[in-house]
């Protein structure tokens, strides 16, 4: 019931993402970039907001990279997302990606 209030929680909160990523976090996707894209971005534009859905081995290495650059309030990680609920994110936002390398 909790998790279902959430879930209703969060689809009514709007939040316009610039950047949406969804992908596996491994090294190979080199999420690593995005993150430091992000930073470069955020100096010219400080409100600067991403998305990134996805899990994986590099995750929490990529969450603590965040962390350490200072984009705790510009990268927003989602370790799942229902496919329906992709749209969402997708909906308002300026730069859209899935990251296909394997």
């Amino acid at each position: 019931a909790l998790e279902e209030w959430w879930s209703e929680q969060q689809k009514k909160i709007k939040k316009r993402y610039d950047i949406v990523v969804i992908s596996r976090f491994h090294k190979v996707k080199r999420i690593d970039r995005l993150v430091k894209i992000v930073r470069k971005v955020r100096d010219k534009v400080p409100g600067v907001l991403a998305c990134i859905i996805g899990s994986g081995p590099e995750l929490e290495h990529i969450k603590n990279m965040s962390f350490s650059l200072g984009l705790k309030r510009n990268i927003h990680f989602f370790d799942q997302v229902a496919g329906d609920e992709v749209y969402d994110y997708w909906e308002n936002d300026t730069i859209s990606s899935i990251i296909l390398k394997t």
